[in-house]
């Protein structure tokens, strides 16, 4: 898995009515599972839990 520090990304990934969008504090990047690992942000900008992405999952990635 490779280390990305502290980069945030917007994930917004499509639902059935529409679009969900998820602020998250990337973890790393597992080459095997072609996903992303991340933790959720509460609003303070503090990890709250760990959850993983695939890349397919979602429509529109951003780094900021």
């Amino acid at each position: 898995m490779r280390n990305a520090a502290a980069e945030l990304l917007r994930l917004i990934s499509a639902v059935e009515n529409g679009e969900r969008e998820f602020i998250v504090g990337l973890v790393g990047y597992d080459d095997d599972e072609k996903g992303i690992a991340c933790q959720t942000l509460d609003e303070n900008g503090d990890g709250v839990e760990n959850v993983r992405f695939k890349l397919s999952d979602c429509a529109f990635v951003k780094l900021f």
